[in-house]
């Protein structure tokens, strides 16, 4: 009994070291076996950057610590430079920056998990948030940035209180911090720790950076405002996104979203197989391939797919708006919509770069879908650049064909179905023809 008590007291002894040691390290509930305690900075403390305070009683808790970091110089998303979310400042060290949660990041945190988390995606993607994010971002301050950031404009959307200086200033801090962590964790080998939170975090920051637009309407809205650098930014930033998915492949088992993504492509692979079973039916023109069926046959012909012999640069796009356009998105569906980004290559964006007018109608088409939804963050940017690509053909387009089709994207974004006229002045006809494309899209 008494070689027991030995043991136990030796055993208590070695553990004694930890409980005197670093308070971020209790804070974050870390392991007493990982916190190695090292002076000035612990390992623990170091991953994931903040001041360790072991040594110093005074120092706050949680403070994230840039000294002797380069500035990250991958950045792999992309960002919108726009006045609600300015991109982050560049620099050859960073600066010191506080990250305490005080009063309103917690209740910022309550609000991302019992209201926010709810209008991102369906029930399931709402639930995996709700359950695994806010843990994550205790270990990611990149990921906390980022929930604190599509809270608050979730917050600015809800109470239509666009021009909010400080709200602005408080969002556009956070996104800012939250990229700026977000890249220079990036920017160092990958631990399987990490690849969880990093692919939180962008997918997270896609959805911030389509509800980030600054136009009031479609007059200052792309592609009638004058053009600049930053234009479509939130589309390239899918780019980005695929890489961070490549990097930390959230379809590995181990990953909390394992089961989620499983099933999305699941469904994705049985929607493809149904598709391809009737192709070319109603259409009367040949077997054109699995989503074009949906597609008005006008729109067919304007890209070019008639002729199978002619390579055409609208095909892979337009097979996946097809699948969707019978379709009405929801929050269950969601989804399948933001597929459609994916299938955005390099030559089709180089197309809507160049507003080829072909493309903006695809274009078009699609924010037709997604405008006047319940999905807040999609809402705004889909209806104010479809009505603005709307009155840009209809007054750049001499196009007859892209005239009729414009019919469906001006009805769904509220611009309503008038009798345009064509560049030249005369009236545009036609449009009577156009319900046969409606019956196609609806059925």
């Amino acid at each position: 009994m008494a070689s027991e008590r030995k043991d136990a007291e030796r055993k208590r002894k070695a553990h004694k070291k930890s409980r005197r040691g670093c308070r971020n390290c209790k804070l974050r509930r870390v392991k007493a076996k990982q916190c190695d305690e090292a002076r000035p900075m612990c390992v623990k403390c170091t991953d994931y950057g903040v001041s360790c305070n072991y040594s110093d009683s005074k120092a706050p808790d949680l403070q994230i610590s840039f000294h002797g970091f380069a500035a990250p110089v991958l950045q792999m998303i992309k960002l919108p430079r726009t006045q609600l979310v300015s991109p982050p400042i560049i620099m050859d060290n960073f600066q010191p920056s506080s990250f305490q949660l005080d009063r309103q990041m917690l209740d910022r945190l309550g609000r991302f998990r019992t209201r926010t988390v709810f209008s991102i995606g369906d029930k399931e993607i709402a639930k995996l948030y709700q359950k695994e994010a806010v843990e994550l971002a205790c270990r990611a301050p990149y990921l906390m940035h980022i929930i604190q950031t599509i809270t608050m404009i979730h917050d600015r959307y809800l109470s239509g209180d666009i021009f909010s200086k400080s709200l602005i200033d408080d969002i556009c801090y956070h996104w800012t911090q939250g990229v700026s962590l977000f890249n220079r964790k990036l920017s160092f080998a990958i631990e399987g720790d990490d690849r969880d939170p990093l692919w939180a975090t962008a997918a997270l920051s896609g959805i911030i950076a389509f509800a980030a637009i600054d136009a009031t309407n479609p007059e200052e809205a792309w592609p009638l405002k004058p053009p600049d650098d930053s234009d479509l930014d939130w589309l390239r930033m899918s780019e980005g996104k695929n890489s961070v998915f490549k990097l930390t492949n959230p379809l590995r088992e181990d990953s909390v979203f394992h089961t989620f993504l499983k099933d999305y492509f699941e469904q994705k692979m049985q929607q493809d197989v149904s598709t391809a079973t009737g192709f070319g039916a109603g259409t009367g023109g040949p077997l054109i391939g699995p989503g074009l069926e949906r597609l008005p046959w006008q729109f067919i012909r304007l890209c070019g797919l008639d002729n199978p012999d002619e390579p055409s640069p609208y095909l892979e796009i337009l097979h996946s708006l097809g699948k969707v356009l019978p379709m009405d998105c929801t929050p269950e569906n969601v989804i399948h919509f933001l597929g459609f980004l994916g299938h955005c290559d390099a030559g089709f964006k180089k197309l809507l770069e160049t507003k080829d007018h072909r493309a903006l109608l695809v274009l078009a088409f699609w924010y037709a879908k997604v405008c006047n939804t319940p999905i807040w963050w999609m809402d705004r940017r889909a209806t104010i650049e479809c009505q603005a690509i709307c009155l840009y053909l209809g007054r750049n387009s001499a196009d007859l064909r892209i005239h009729e089709l414009l019919d469906y994207p001006r009805a769904r974004c509220g611009l309503g179905s008038p009798l345009l006229s064509s560049p030249d002045g005369s009236p545009v006809s036609g449009f009577g023809g156009m319900q046969n494309c409606f019956s196609v899209i609806a059925h």
